[in-house]
């Protein structure tokens, strides 16, 4: 176990979705502000799901090989699913929407797979299910957490600094997910479409980042300009 958690510290850090912070992000009005949109899409053969091993609390959770892993979601079109697109360097502009992000477990997974959660926001925890689980989280910034969540119950976590949290339950080991601590309101999720549209930018120049648990993450520069729409679009591949 203790291997595993070093391998999983690791991991987090490699794969860091934001920069140390730059200063507190001002919520502001943004007038006639910019967007930008694309796609993110898997260059090279797709490999195939793996089946998770599930071999416990087997009425709730299903029979082994009847679930797939969520590492690498892709669609016929090899469209990308959980990419976290982030723009970064952005100090002032719109309000959050929410500053809240609920991580339930259904059928003994955590859905959703991937989301995102404000710095000093709450992240609530459920557990739909009928048997116990854990929510192990390993973070390295924020206070590291291992609460037991008996059936149908529920608690909440506070995320003070931003960073990649991956989630784990010591119960069901085939289980996990990833909570994105952003630092502002200009962020998308990818579903099974791998699109992505993040409006209401002041305009000016940022650089998009998009990150994927097992693609790592790619950059690239953007000009917003005013009442604009900018199409920019992401390959990702398997490192080598």
């Amino acid at each position: 176990m203790r291997t595993h958690g070093v391998l999983v510290v690791a991991l987090i850090v490699a794969l860091s979705v934001a920069p140390a912070s730059q200063g507190k992000y001002k919520e502001t009005a943004v007038t006639n502000g910019g967007a930008v949109a694309g796609s993110v899409k898997f260059s090279g053969a797709v490999p195939p799901r793996a089946k998770l091993t599930v071999d416990k609390d087997l009425e709730v959770c299903g029979k082994g090989g009847d679930k797939l892993s969520e590492a690498l979601v892709v669609s016929p079109a090899k469209e990308i699913k959980n990419v976290v697109v982030t723009l970064e360097g952005i100090a002032a502009g719109k309000k959050f929407s929410t500053r809240t992000a609920t991580l339930d477990q259904r059928n003994c997974a955590y859905v959703p797979h991937v989301l995102a959660v404000p710095v000093g926001g709450q992240l609530g925890l459920l557990n739909g299910d009928g048997v116990m689980h854990n929510v192990h989280a390993y973070s390295l910034k924020n206070t590291p957490f291992n609460e037991s969540i008996p059936a149908t119950k529920k608690s909440a976590k506070t995320l003070t600094f931003s960073e990649v949290v991956k989630m784990g339950c010591d119960v069901h080991k085939w289980m996990g997910a990833w909570v994105i601590v952003v630092e502002n309101p200009y962020y998308a999720i990818t579903a099974e479409t791998g699109g992505f549209k993040i409006d209401e930018i002041p305009a000016g120049k940022y650089v998009l980042r998009v990150w994927h648990e097992s693609l790592g993450k790619v950059d690239k520069e953007v000009t917003i300009a005013a009442g604009q729409t900018v199409a920019v679009d992401f390959q990702m591949s398997k490192a080598r």
